[in-house]
């Protein structure tokens, strides 16, 4: 009685849990977890805002100087009031630089534009590639639980079937030891990944937005991806938001080369007026002025913008050029890698997992006519579990080089049409 009432209630537990992971009826695809990150996340605001800054700095750097006006009194003799002048002005005047440096300096916040433009899509990929990340590890962590409740269910099977066989004198006590240890430690190990799973639910929740209790998650199989996956050459890299982002800074250098250039052009003035002078028959007058500047210290101050100018393009060049190559060695690193696992897939299902689950199969028939002890089922058994395990790892392998391969070409599930 005292070893019934070790596995009775096991065996409860493990009823109870299966179901439990069966009631997940609403299921969840990549593409809509990263629709709802995209929707929410503070950080596609904060991305949103990189953009609308630099276009409110565009606009800035185009307008011309704040106008003056002003109001002149002359001749108001002492102790008297500002009525009594002899002559008084009142203008309006403008400063404009030379057309051409508006139209450089708008070719120069253009590419500005262009540049917060890259930043803001790399901001929103980081979070697209954290969200299918999460989305792989979770997915994974629900399918090792499921893989252990088939095997916390079978172990606690096994374990009152050793038993009824030890008290009918078929087995030695040993052996039903043995079944109903195993049955404990694989409750242990299901305890332990359901608490983990929680924990990956839990945070990809946080990511999107989104309560998940009860919604299952689907991944694409090796085939649809290896059919969506065009990756011949590093060319593929052309959407990076990093170097397109060095590339507007690289052209903004060069516009901003030109623009100092043109500092040698002189600016301009130009002023309305009004002046009244009541001692004069014809008291009211008006009068136009026109003034420019003369750069005679260009040699100085506009030689050392012309020194900075060529010496910001030639560092942001020098950056491009750094960042293609690192992004082209992680291209093809990540690339091996991924037909590296994509390989080790295949392998887990064309020959490993068959394998194992005919051995597991033949010991458990086996066990059931009374030729093959719980041993040889139960290191069947743990071979088959280790290899599901191993198969989910590849699958890992496979999946997390895909989503850095997709970040490194500049692609979104959200706004790619190929998807």
């Amino acid at each position: 009685m005292r070893k019934v009432r070790v596995f009775v209630p096991l065996w409860c537990c493990v009823c109870l849990v299966v179901p439990s992971f069966s009631r997940a009826t609403d299921t969840l695809s990549v593409q809509q977890a990263v629709r709802w990150a995209r929707e929410s996340h503070p950080h596609v605001s904060a991305a949103s805002a990189i953009v609308s800054s630099s276009r409110g700095e565009f606009w800035s750097a185009i307008s011309p100087p704040p106008s003056t006006v002003g109001v002149e009194y002359e001749g108001v003799p002492r102790g008297q009031s500002r009525e009594n002048y002899s002559e008084r002005r009142v203008g309006v005047s403008q400063g404009f630089e030379f057309p051409l440096k508006y139209l450089w300096r708008g070719f120069r916040g253009y590419r500005e534009v262009e540049r917060a433009g890259a930043e803001s899509q790399a901001i929103v990929l980081d979070l697209e590639s954290s969200v299918r990340l999460e989305y792989v590890a979770t997915w994974v962590a629900e399918q090792r639980l499921r893989l252990l409740e088939e095997s916390a269910a079978l172990a606690a099977t096994y374990a009152q079937q050793s038993q009824r066989r030890e008290e009918l004198g078929e087995i030695a006590p040993l052996e039903a030891r043995r079944a109903q240890v195993e049955a404990l430690q694989v409750q242990r190990e299901l305890e332990r990944e359901r608490r983990s799973h929680d924990a990956n639910l839990a945070r990809l929740g946080r990511l999107i937005g989104k309560d998940l209790r009860g919604v299952a998650l689907v991944i694409a199989s090796e085939n649809s991806m290896m059919d969506t996956l065009t990756i011949p050459t590093v060319a593929d890299t052309a959407r990076n938001p990093e170097l397109n982002g060095l590339k507007a800074g690289l052209r903004a250098a060069g516009h901003g080369l030109t623009l100092a250039s043109l500092s040698w052009l002189p600016d301009m003035e130009i002023g309305y007026f009004r002046q009244r002078v009541p001692a004069d028959a014809d008291p009211e007058f008006w009068g136009l002025e026109v003034g420019f500047s003369l750069p005679v210290w260009f040699w100085l101050g506009g030689r050392g913008d012309l020194q900075t100018a060529k010496a910001q393009k030639k560092a942001a060049a020098a950056s491009l050029q750094a960042r293609r190559l690192e992004i082209s060695s992680q291209w093809d690193t990540q690339r091996q890698e991924y037909f590296s696992a994509l390989e080790q897939v295949q392998i887990f299902n064309a020959e490993i997992l068959p394998l194992a689950r005919e051995s597991y199969d033949l010991a458990r028939r086996s066990f059931t006519l009374g030729e093959a002890s719980y041993l040889e089922v139960l290191d069947a058994q743990r071979s088959l579990l280790q290899a599901q395990l191993e198969h989910l790892e590849s699958v890992t392998e496979l999946q997390n080089s895909r989503i850095i391969l997709d970040r490194l070409a500049g692609r979104s599930l959200a706004t790619d049409e190929t998807r």
